[in-house]
């Protein structure tokens, strides 16, 4: 399980994304192929520690019911815990990654009072359509690994679906090199890969 799946971004989404999340009375936030779960239970750990879930509403999507189901129950078999809370500490955690899952011999289960302000819904980008209007894109798609035009129209999706100065964030060192609206974005924290939509 990768529960903190790109520590360095969390800890930049804390670093620059949540100053601007407390300025909205109810953030909305999107994690985008999610896959079975990851991805959003470190972005809601995140949320949690600044202050910003409790009055926030977490959208993870996954292209498969089967990673939803995963994601859903938040059980990972095949963990290494205290592995995991070195990551969560890379990633900035100020308490004991203890407080958000267990480990129940090798599986890590998360706790469901991470779960409360989070949905799980089937969206696939390269097919669907825009599901709301977002402060907060946290993709896991790999767009830099997609065809040009594949991962343009993930992008733009991305671009309609982000209220104006919202922030998309990329994982696996994904890139807006493919945007068609590249130039609507600012780079918000060193080191890239999120960005603010400014226009």
């Amino acid at each position: 399980m990768g529960y903190f799946v790109d520590p360095s971004l969390m800890r930049r989404l804390r670093e620059a994304v949540v100053p601007e999340l407390r300025t909205w009375s109810w953030p909305i936030v999107w994690v985008a192929s999610c896959g079975t779960g990851e991805l959003a239970y470190a972005v809601a750990v995140v949320l949690h520690e600044e202050g910003v879930l409790q009055r926030a509403m977490l959208y993870a999507t996954a292209p498969t019911e089967a990673e939803l189901e995963v994601a859903r129950a938040g059980v990972y078999a095949g963990c290494d815990f205290p592995r995991l809370e070195v990551s969560y500490r890379a990633a900035g955690g100020r308490a004991s990654l203890s407080e958000y899952c267990r480990p129940e011999g090798d599986r890590v289960v998360v706790r469901p009072a991470l779960r409360e302000r989070m949905a799980f819904f089937q969206h696939d980008p390269l097919v669907d359509g825009s599901p709301n209007e977002f402060q907060l894109i946290v993709s896991g798609v790999p767009t830099d690994a997609l065809r040009a035009d594949d991962a343009a129209r993930v992008l733009a999706l991305y671009h309609a679906s982000l209220s104006r100065f919202g922030s998309l964030a990329l994982v696996h060192s994904a890139t807006l090199a493919q945007h068609p609206r590249r130039s609507s974005y600012t780079t918000v924290a060193e080191g890239g890969h999120v960005h603010r939509r400014v226009r």
